[in-house]
C-alpha cells in the first residue's frame, strides 16, 4: 500500500475532471474499469458511475450522467 493510496485522491480526481466535462457541455461520459481492479470500480461507482455491461476488451462500462451540462 502507497502512502497516497485510500486517501480519497483517485475520488477526488474523478469528481473534478467529471464537473470539467460538465463545463465543456459533455452530458454522459463512459468509463471503463477492468473487472479485478476493485479500487477504482469504488471510485466510478462512488461518483456516480452506472454499469452498463462489458465492452469487447472485456472490461466494464459505467456511464456518469452529468446534470447541467449542455
Amino acid at each position: 500500500v502507497y502512502p497516497w493510496q485510500r486517501r480519497g485522491y483517485a475520488t477526488e480526481l474523478l469528481r473534478q475532471a467529471l464537473g470539467k466535462c460538465r463545463d465543456l457541455g459533455i452530458e454522459r461520459a463512459l468509463l471503463t474499469v477492468a473487472p479485478d481492479n476493485v479500487a477504482s470500480l469504488a471510485v466510478v461507482q462512488r461518483n456516480g458511475g452506472v454499469a452498463d455491461g462489458v465492452n469487447p476488451e472485456g472490461e466494464l462500462r459505467f456511464w456518469v450522467d452529468m446534470p447541467g451540462a449542455g
